[in-house]
């Protein structure tokens, strides 16, 4: 294993040797790199002691002790066989006397005094006072002790007694981190201890003068530390500042500086002793603490900001007892005008309206009682001024806080004035309940209004057949007579009364086909509240049966892709499939037979469903400029004596899928035919 042999201060002697070759890093402590610095300083001042010492260090009480020691207690021994070893493994006779001391200092952190022990190595000794000192680690805690052992007998008492003094003051000062000082102020000699060439960051082996000590000094704070020298001196008052450090890596350190102003007997100031210690860390935690007060007062005067912003009055009751604060906020809310202190049953009880004192303090109970509320309170309700009479309505939210046996101890929270917008909401539901009467009123007329309408419709739809009927009978008649009368002045007739009669027939026939489309289109109109489950590709086929005799004569080709099954009327779609497929036969190209595909995709749009179905021709097409105007009532683009038809047909087909609360747009191109999109809701 590697030997450490540099770190402790030079020493000559036996144990001093043990020290620096001893099997560190396989020992009970570890190695010496990781050792605590109260430990390496307390092992040092033990090795330099002039009294018998012994140090105890960890759990197991690890033994590390000084020439003295061996030559009082072990020196029949063979003491290395106990050195770094704990006590359990190799211990010694005082070890065994004074391990319960150790235990109970490594406990509290306190030393004791063992008095009245006698033993030795030799007869030529009685000892018989041990003292116990903690070694504190660089955490704060203790897990080292410093056993001291002193000579009692008579001859050596007053020599052992100044030996221990010293001893313990200059372990106790090292402990610590306290660096002694002592200022010669005839020459200005600086005598300083290894602590206090530390404090100022300062090589411990070579002499520390007096303006190496102000050169440490930061230059901010180098006028302030001379002035408090001299002013100690002129006064004779302690030694007592602070003030910052510069080390050589340029970090900067806060040191403590005491001391005490020693005088001749003429009076003239002789020499300054006192003590350093490093206080960075004790002032970065001020800095800190001054830092979280200064957050802490600016947080507090936002609240207080928001709270005046917002118009918050404040309640604290203690409810041990009954002491209640109410801020100037809460005491307008509650119409208190006396300055004096409120109380929960004279302003706050006796503040509530009586329509809502009952129902409040049932609340509160409930906030008391963590079971039912832990404490939540959240409450609206109105105040009767106790001194101004004025009714306001506020919101209070609180909290109530409960002792380790659920008892509620404290209720704090706050108030808003809410008057403002609890009269406009009740102002808006007076008006809501004006306006719901004066709706239903109107809904009455309307009601009736509609009966009215219905038992019109049906008058129309009756006229509607009974015009149909007695329309088409005259006409009837019109083209019986015509061609009876054409038949019998047949071989009379001229060109130009011939083309008259066809003009008659032509006529006859459009207009029986106008009276139909229009009663279809009247009964497309009035919707029926019943559907059911249709299935396309069934109407699609009646479709094509019925026109069978138009396909056939224009040699059209018609190409069915699958279909879906839609919520619908039965007719009505059947009647769509019928015009669209015959508006795609009469508008076909003269010398080309006709095309027509019909399909079905599912789309998505605007975040629904839809069956988009589409009928393409390879027809005449149209301008799409013309969109919107082919679905209008009697809309033609082209002539009558070209094309035959009312007009009417694709006006009933945007009926129908308006009846099936779906869409239906075309997308068409001159000689390229025309594509009809219908979207129906999924």
């Amino acid at each position: 294993m590697q030997k450490h042999s540099q770190v402790f201060m030079q020493g000559e002697g036996e144990l001093f040797q043990l020290v620096r070759n001893f099997d560190w890093d396989d020992s009970a402590i570890g190695p010496i790199s990781l050792w605590p610095s109260a430990l390496q300083i307390a092992l040092n001042n033990l090795l330099h002691s002039p009294l018998p010492g012994l140090l105890l260090w960890g759990t197991e009480f690890v033994q590390i002790y000084n020439d003295a020691f061996v030559a009082i207690v072990m020196e029949s021994r063979d003491h290395p066989q106990a050195f770094g070893k704990p006590v359990k493994d190799s211990s010694t006779e005082i070890t065994n006397l004074v391990l319960p001391y150790c235990q109970q200092v490594q406990r509290s952190g306190i030393g004791v005094l063992v008095h009245g022990e006698s033993f030795g190595a030799t007869t030529r000794k009685s000892l018989s006072l041990i003292s116990c000192s903690p070694v504190f680690d660089d955490a704060g805690a203790n897990p080292g002790i410093l056993v001291t052992v002193f000579e009692t007998t008579d001859e050596n008492s007053d020599k052992t007694r100044l030996l221990a003094s010293e001893s313990r003051l200059h372990f106790a000062l090292n402990a610590g981190g306290l660096g002694e000082w002592d200022l010669d102020l005839a020459t200005f000699h600086l005598n300083a201890s290894k602590n206090c060439k530390l404090n100022f960051g300062q090589p411990t082996n070579v002499p520390f003068s007096y303006s190496s000590l102000r050169a440490a000094i930061h230059p901010d704070d180098r006028d302030y530390q001379e002035a408090e020298v001299i002013k100690a001196i002129q006064t004779g008052t302690n030694l007592d500042i602070e003030y910052r450090v510069v080390f050589p890596d340029e970090s900067v350190r806060w040191v403590n500086i005491r001391g005490q102003v020693e005088y001749d007997d003429q009076k003239n100031p002789k020499r300054i002793i006192g003590i350093s210690v490093d206080i960075t860390h004790q002032k970065n935690n001020e800095a800190k603490m001054l830092e979280s007060k200064e957050n802490f007062r600016h947080l507090a005067e936002q609240l207080r900001l928001s709270k005046e912003a917002a118009e918050l009055g404040t309640f604290d009751l203690n409810l041990l007892t009954g002491e209640l604060h109410w801020d100037d906020r809460c005491r307008i809310l509650f119409g208190t005008t006396h300055s004096g202190p409120v109380t929960y049953e004279k302003d706050f009880v006796l503040g509530l309206h009586p329509e809502d004192r009952e129902r409040i303090l049932r609340v509160i109970d409930n906030t008391f009682n963590k079971s039912v509320s832990n404490g939540d309170y959240d409450v609206e309700y109105r105040t009767v001024g106790t001194s101004d009479g004025v009714i306001r309505w506020v919101r209070a939210k609180g909290k109530a806080y409960f002792d380790s046996t659920d008892r509620p101890v404290r209720f704090i929270g706050s108030v808003l004035d809410v008057t403002e917008k609890t009269m406009a909401i009740q102002r808006i539901e007076a008006l809501v309940e004006a306006r719901t009467q004066e709706l239903a009123l109107v809904n009455d007329d309307l009601v009736k209004t509609n009966m009215e309408l219905k038992r019109s419709n049906a008058n129309l739809e009756e006229f509607a057949h009974a015009a149909s009927h007695d329309l088409k009978e005259p006409i009837r008649k019109i083209r019986v007579f015509t061609s009876q009368l054409k038949t019998q002045l047949g071989a009379l007739l001229g060109e130009n009364e011939t083309h008259a009669f066809a003009r008659i027939e032509n006529a006859t026939v459009r207009m029986g086909n106008l009276i139909d489309d229009l009663l279809l289109y009247s009964h497309v109109s009035q919707r029926s509240h019943e559907k059911e489950n249709i299935d396309l590709n069934e109407k699609v086929r009646q479709a094509l049966v019925d026109l069978d005799l138009n396909l056939e004569e224009k040699k059209a080709v018609v190409n069915v892709s699958p279909l879906p099954i839609v919520k619908g009327h039965r007719r009505q779609l059947q009647q769509l499939f019928q015009n669209l497929i015959s508006n795609a036969v009469k508008y076909s190209k003269q010398n080309e037979s006709p095309v027509i595909d019909i399909d079905s995709v599912d789309i998505e749009k605007d975040g629904l469903k839809f069956h988009l179905i589409r009928v393409t021709d390879n027809g005449i097409g149209f301008e799409q400029q013309y969109e919107e105007k082919i679905f209008r009532m009697f809309s033609r683009l082209h002539g009558s004596d070209k094309y035959g038809g009312t007009g009417v047909g694709l006006s009933i087909v945007k009926k129908i899928v308006e009846n099936h609360d779906g869409r239906i747009s075309v997308t068409s191109e001159p000689g390229k035919g025309s594509r009809f999109e219908i979207l129906l809701p999924y």
